[in-house]
């Protein structure tokens, strides 16, 4: 039996299944109260996986860390991961054992991005109704440059 172009195959196979966002359909199972290792055996996917698509929601700050992550593991990563700057995290990992898993970094660091952008706006913020305020409160309200104001 010869084998057909896989081109081929594809447009006789039918229709294609839509694309759904995986990351949405982990996060989805776990508002709905199913755990890491549930979610993972349902969709017939590693715990890595799982763990690296409820990161995002971690980072974005749509999942509190302690929904993932134990009080205890939180105080014994956070000092290891406080003047991460990116690249691998095995130093880290070795650093702290093996009580600590590589996902439960994954997630803190995303935890840590979610809480210095956090920190970020907030300054952003107060900056800018500082600036506002001094605008406003001129005797001649005009356009003045921010390095003059402050």
């Amino acid at each position: 039996m010869k084998k057909m172009p896989k081109r081929e195959r594809k447009q006789v196979s039918g229709e294609r299944k839509p694309k759904i966002d995986t990351k949405a359909e982990s996060f989805k199972l776990f508002t709905e109260g199913k755990t890491v290792s549930e979610i993972a055996k349902t969709r017939n996917l590693s715990i890595q996986t799982i763990e690296t698509h409820l990161s995002y929601y971690v980072s974005t700050g749509d999942i509190n860390i302690e929904k993932l992550v134990s009080r205890e593991k939180i105080l014994l990563i956070e000092p290891a991961i406080k003047n991460f700057e990116g690249g691998a995290i095995t130093p880290i990992k070795e650093k702290l054992g093996n009580d600590v898993g590589f996902g439960e970094i994954r997630l803190m660091l995303a935890w840590q991005q979610y809480q210095n952008g956090l920190k970020k706006t907030i300054s952003f913020y107060f900056m800018n109704e500082t600036i506002l305020s001094r605008i406003s409160y001129a005797p001649h309200p005009q356009i003045v440059p921010a390095s003059k104001l402050i």
